[in-house]
């Protein structure tokens, strides 16, 4: 897990995402964060991530359509939605939050990711902002357990 937006593209280089579905829709209010701007409309995004074949996330993203509709679609299919989102330039994205919850595998997501029911799971809730305050991603990530390290700095 990354708390930086160059870490975070670093960290999904060798990533292969498979599209499940992908939408014109608004995002659940439940993942809306409290400050910001929504966007006229969103594309969303449910996929896959896999490392050398084995499934690490389970991802729903939700898309500024204005940003989505400025790259090629098969970017997506190839690339993270946030390795994408900075093709463009300048990079659109100015600020994030992101927040970890552990959790557990709900079925469909352990279907997806293979492995038990009720596994441990990190739950990532991440949005990007805009220079105007508008939000231009927002994303429901699950991460398998046995995929997740999370490093940082002390300060002292």
């Amino acid at each position: 897990l990354s708390t930086g937006l160059k870490d975070l593209i670093e960290s999904t280089r060798d990533t292969q995402p498979q599209v499940l579905r992908i939408a014109l829709q608004m995002p659940p209010t439940e993942l809306l964060p409290a400050t910001g701007d929504l966007a006229p409309q969103y594309r969303f995004m449910h996929r896959v991530h896999s490392i050398a074949g084995k499934p690490y996330a389970i991802v729903r993203i939700y898309v500024d359509e204005r940003l989505y509709s400025r790259l090629p679609p098969s970017l997506f299919e190839k690339e993270t939605v946030v390795c994408a989102l900075n093709t463009l330039q300048p990079s659109p994205i100015r600020t994030g939050r992101q927040k970890v919850t552990i959790g557990r595998a709900v079925a469909d997501d352990a279907s997806w990711l293979k492995v038990p029911v009720d596994s441990p799971v990190a739950q990532i809730k991440r949005h990007f902002y805009d220079e105007a305050g508008t939000v231009i991603y927002i994303a429901s990530v699950i991460y398998r357990g046995d995929f997740v390290s999370w490093e940082m700095n002390v300060d002292v």
